[in-house]
């Protein structure tokens, strides 16, 4: 995902799904601060899901769904007190 979208701090909406993305995901997603929905479903996202993404405080909906990310998921997932819903299935999607 390029970095610049990382600076885009008032940005309420993003939609990367299906978008051939690969590598971990940036801790600068919690720069995203006011970021309401986040799709990012069907990539080939890789690593753990960084603790950043508990700053996305006005977050209502987080799709990090069919990637292959590994690990725990973060605790700090627990701060999105908005949060409506959020899909984290099929993390190691098939490639066949």
């Amino acid at each position: 995902i390029p970095e610049e979208i990382f600076e885009l701090e008032d940005l309420r909406h993003l939609y990367l799904s299906n978008s051939n993305f690969a590598g971990p995901l940036s801790n600068k997603i919690g720069n995203l601060v006011n970021l309401e929905e986040f799709y990012c479903h069907g990539n080939y996202l890789s690593g753990t899901i960084p603790g950043e993404i508990g700053n996305l405080q006005e977050a209502e909906i987080i799709n990090l769904s069919e990637n292959f990310f590994t690990g725990e998921l973060p605790p700090e997932l627990t701060n999105l007190r908005r949060l409506k819903t959020l899909f984290i299935d099929s993390f190691t999607r098939s490639t066949a």
